[in-house]
């Protein structure tokens, strides 16, 4: 898949994301471009060291839809197929928009819906919050206002100031906005697509949706929370290990969110999986499965996990 990068700053996101896709984190892409409206922007130079070509395009007092229409016409001319707003401080024309539907996606330093727009960190702070953190999410024509992809929380400590906070939360940046990346390229089904499938086929994408909800480097929301989201217990009555075989089959990005669920929560009293993911255990029990192969292992563990957190509610 062929990126482009929208920046205006030190582009550190910008960074991270073409780092992972030289390294092949995120597979079977390129960026193709890195763009600013500020011919001074540092993430330019660091852009040009890792050898991706280089744009500045700046307003010059034009319209935004004018400034707007140069930048959408030298993405299309590198074929770039997703756009990363990466510290890109300018909000998007509708025209952009449209140019690249479900295809721009931003990163925000605050758990959306709360705090979009500016200023976050003395806002969040002035609120008095306990936690904050950032959210990837697809970009419409509101602002801050997209489907959510992902999203991660960091703790507010007594004592915090913006600087402190935003430098915490811009650690976490980095690793939301490369898996947030990953997700797209290697194909995740987006909320308008599930919301199309068939009632059964749709309930099962749900249930395996749980492993990125409540890993703490998905989205990070409580077990009981996610369970009661999609009412497993009247799912599980429904559904069993071989129901979901075919969908991680069809969609392998959901071997990668329960081994990172698992890594996660592997001390918390229920099931695990192994790091090859073809042999899940018990905690309690000690007991370990082999299976012939990592698609039913992943299934097999998701019940079973699931199973056992449900009946503790």
């Amino acid at each position: 898949m062929k990126i482009g990068i929208l920046i205006s700053g030190r582009g550190s996101n910008m960074v991270a994301l073409v780092d992972a896709v030289k390294s092949g984190e995120i597979p079977a892409s390129e960026v193709a471009v890195v763009i600013s409206d500020k011919a001074d922007a540092a993430g330019l130079a660091k852009a040009a060291e890792r050898g991706v070509e280089t744009l500045a395009i700046e307003r010059n007092g034009r319209k935004r839809a004018e400034h707007d229409s140069e930048i959408v016409a030298a993405l299309n001319e590198r074929g770039v197929e997703l756009v990363c707003l990466a510290g890109y401080m300018r909000l998007l024309s509708p025209l952009f928009v449209q140019a690249f539907p479900d295809r721009v996606i931003n990163i925000h330093p605050s758990l959306l819906p709360a705090y979009p727009g500016l200023h976050v960190h003395e806002r969040v702070l002035a609120a008095g919050e306990k936690v904050s953190g950032c959210t990837v999410h697809f970009v419409n024509e509101d602002l801050d206002a997209g489907p959510i992809i992902l999203q991660r929380k960091v703790p507010v400590f007594d004592g915090d100031t913006p600087e402190s906070l935003s430098a915490r939360i811009l650690e976490q940046e980095h690793g939301a906005f490369v898996e947030a990346v990953r997700a797209i390229v290697v194909g995740r089904i987006t909320h308008a697509e599930l919301e199309k499938l068939p009632e059964q086929t749709r309930h099962l994408h749900e249930i395996l949706d749980v492993g990125l909800l409540t890993s703490m480097r998905g989205v990070g929301i409580s077990l009981r929370e996610a369970l009661g989201r999609i009412n497993y217990k009247k799912l599980r009555r429904e559904v069993d290990a071989s129901d979901l075989l075919p969908v991680i089959k069809s969609h392998p990005y959901y071997i990668y969110d329960w081994k990172m669920y698992s890594e996660d929560k592997r001390t918390d009293g229920g099931w695990w999986i192994d790091e090859q993911s073809s042999r899940i255990g018990n905690l309690q029990t000690r007991e370990t499965i082999s299976f012939e192969s990592t698609e039913r292992a992943i299934a097999e563990y998701v019940t079973r996990e699931l199973d056992f957190w449900a009946t503790l509610e």
